[in-house]
């Protein structure tokens, strides 16, 4: 053994230091900065600047080259110490190097036992090689050379050398706009466009004036789908023009390229949004691009890539337990997937009142100060609970008695009145619009903007459904159709005419390339949608998809599925109209003057909000405009009883009730709120007869 290795210590000190440098070089700097220098999104996420991005990569080149210093300095001390050191950095970097590979060569899934073995064993077997035979030391001597090859393709092959010679305005994220126009964008979420949708495929302009007017000035893509059911997928997606990860969470960090990092260069960008987190405050602050202090940055940069080590060099049994990476481009060490619950910043902003949005994004607009500026907003309507009349008031109304958890129950007039709820918070939806259409106007861009409006995903109300947000092949209809509006600027030529009605498929992954084709701008990475104005293109398409949490469904290009929905709300709701409600066989009650009622005995029917109707003040809230009650009969209640609620006398309600326990069942109902306003007396009937021939009793 002496012989083998007795050499060892007479190595001359520049091939010692090769050795070392080029062997560490493979197993440690050389997999992150491959790694980094595929993936540029990891610094643009966090907005390291370049400076740092070159001291990173000199750092770790510099790690073998100071751990080769410290052999040297060990061996000036004590000879044969420093040889047996030099071995064993050897043999530890040896080790990393083979991990490295036998994880990129897919044997990580071996048992921990086997996968350390080995890697062990290949280092063992070279450091045995370098120590006995000089041809083996002489080609390690060349490793040194690996520190410089390493670096420089690093800096001059990968996709991060965009970044590292980029000036501030040509980092990927950011572009030059050849066309600067206003882009106004506005995101509804939970919006069905059947809800706007008459059953001859028109759309209902009297419920809708403001989504009319927007048609009438540009075009109505009234063929377009989303392609996820889920907000925080189904928002990136639009904003990136990309098809999104399933379970990607909705922040800057795991989307870095945006419609806002595209036009952070040129353009002044505000955002309001509630549950997403896609616009960086450094953007939507209006800060020119600052960096988190050096200190903080560096400490996160540092933390996460000894997480993504770790994963480039353990077997899977090992890095199984350590932080995901596949989830976004930065926070591993301090992600919690517990931490980003949509659903808690959903209800915390139903709490804080979402109408505040509205104002917000209302002032964003006034600051508008020059053609290159960017407004967003994602408003939270119409999503339920819907708790809102046309105008933006509060009424009051409770969970629909016909909700099954998250889906819904088989009786089809509970199910319609929760359908019902929608259709009035739709129309308050078209009043935002219209009040964002007034302040462009009044500001002098509405002509000039380009203006998107635009939706999510929708939901299904239809008796039956386990789930009202999972699409399937029977909800297509209401969950994947949404509106798309684009109003484009005033004198761009290669618009459609204003009130185009465009019934090629569109998916809302097209709008960002859209705005980027308005802007003269090429967006510099991949998107799976194409620009609207690309006829051709979107003509090519042969069905779209959806992604669901019940897998993907196929959606055919015809909007059959879209009708459909549009017919049967037609039945509930004559001519669009939420308030001619009535139970099927029923509706000729409306309108109807009740004539002198009778009071009769072992009937009573109770009316909760009288109190709230009497002191009720025109344009108060809340509006007292959801009417609640029980009917209560000697024989005992059915859930089948039919009511009609009067104002003045006249029948504007037809209900039944529902939930019937002994003699009495619980009823509500919706009723126009000008004539809450207007100062009505309202009275509630039980119906006895037929529809043909009611009387009124109570």
């Amino acid at each position: 053994m002496r012989s083998t290795f007795e050499g060892v210590g007479e190595i001359r000190p520049l091939a010692v230091l090769a050795s070392i440098v080029g062997l560490g070089t493979f197993a440690v700097a050389q997999p992150l900065l491959d790694l980094l220098g595929r993936n540029p999104e990891f610094f643009v996420a966090r907005r390291f600047p370049a400076p740092d991005i070159w001291l990173l990569a000199a750092g770790l080149l510099l790690v073998p080259l100071v751990v080769a210093c410290l052999v040297l300095a060990l061996r000036a001390v004590h000879r044969p110490l420093g040889a047996a050191a030099h071995l064993l950095v050897l043999a530890v970097f040896g080790t990393l190097a083979v991990a490295t590979i036998l994880v990129n060569a897919g044997f990580g899934s071996w048992p921990t036992v086997l996968f350390c073995v080995v890697a062990a064993g290949v280092a063992v077997g070279l450091v045995y090689l370098y120590a006995r035979f000089v041809p083996v030391r002489t080609g390690m001597s060349y490793l040194g050379l690996a520190p410089f090859v390493v670096a420089g393709w690093f800096a001059f092959a990968t996709p991060t050398s965009d970044v590292l010679f980029a000036a501030r305005a040509d980092v990927p994220e950011a572009v030059d706009v050849g066309n600067p126009v206003p882009v106004v964008m506005v995101v509804y979420d939970e919006f069905p466009l059947a809800s706007m949708v008459r059953p001859d495929g028109s759309l209902d302009t009297e419920h809708f004036p403001s989504f009319g007017r927007l048609a009438a000035d540009g075009v109505w893509y009234r063929n377009a789908v989303g392609v996820h059911q889920q907000t925080e997928e189904a928002v990136p997606s639009l904003l990136t023009g990309r098809v999104v990860p399933e379970g990607s969470i909705p922040t800057t960090a795991h989307h870095p390229f945006t419609i806002f990092s595209l036009l952070s260069g040129d353009y002044d960008v505000e955002a309001v949004e509630n549950v997403t987190e896609l616009c960086p405050p450094y953007i939507c602050g209006n800060v020119s691009r600052p960096v988190a202090p050096a200190q903080e940055r560096w400490g996160s940069v540092l933390g996460d890539l000894a997480v993504v080590y770790g994963h480039l060099v353990t077997p899977d049994a090992i890095s199984e337990s350590l932080p995901p990476i596949d989830q976004g481009w930065g926070g591993f060490v301090d992600q919690d997937a517990g931490e980003f619950d949509i659903i808690d910043r959903f209800l915390t902003q139903v709490t804080n009142d979402r109408r505040r949005d509205l104002d917000r994004f209302l002032e964003s607009i006034e600051g508008i100060q020059h053609p290159a500026s960017f407004r967003y907003a994602h408003f939270l309507y119409p999503h339920h609970p819907w708790d809102l009349t046309e105008d933006g008031r509060i009424h009051g109304a409770p969970r629909p008695p016909g909700r099954d958890n998250v889906g819904w129950g088989d009786d089809a007039f509970l199910v319609a009145q929760g359908w019902q709820r929608h259709l009035i918070q739709a129309h308050w939806a078209d009043t935002m619009l219209g009040r964002v259409l007034d302040q462009l106007q009044s500001q002098g861009l509405y002509d000039e903007a380009m203006i998107v409006v635009a939706a999510d995903h929708g939901i299904t109300i239809r008796p039956g459904t386990e789930h009202q947000r999972v699409v399937t092949d029977g909800t297509t209809g209401t969950i994947s159709f949404v509106p798309l509006f684009v109003k484009y600027p005033r004198g761009f030529d290669a618009a459609p005419a204003p009130g185009t009605i465009d019934d090629l498929r569109a998916e809302t992954v097209d709008v960002v390339p859209t705005i980027g084709d308005v802007l003269d701008v090429s967006i510099p990475w991949n998107t799976d949608g194409v620009s609207l104005l690309d006829e051709q293109r979107r003509a090519e398409r042969t069905a779209s998809v959806m992604h669901g949490s019940n897998g993907d469904v196929e959606i055919s290009l015809d909007i059959a599925p879209l009708l459909e929905v549009a017919t049967e709300q037609d039945r509930w709701f004559p001519g669009g109209d939420p308030y001619l409600l009535a139970p099927p066989g029923w509706e000729g009650l409306l309108g109807v003057r009740v004539p002198e009622g009778v009071d009769q005995a072992g009937v009573d029917v109770t009316l909760a909000q009288r109190e709230d109707l009497a002191a009720h003040q025109p344009g108060a809230e809340p509006i007292p405009s959801y009417l609640s009650g029980t009917v209560t009969v000697s024989d005992g209640a059915t859930g089948t009883e039919i009511l009609a609620v009067t104002a003045d006398g006249v029948v504007v309600a037809v209900t039944r009730s529902y939930e019937p326990e002994g003699n009495s069942a619980r009823w509500e109902a919706m009723v126009p709120p000008e004539l809450v306003d207007g100062g009505a007396e309202f009275e509630v009937w039980l119906v006895r007869g037929s529809a043909s021939r009611p009387s009124f009793v109570r």
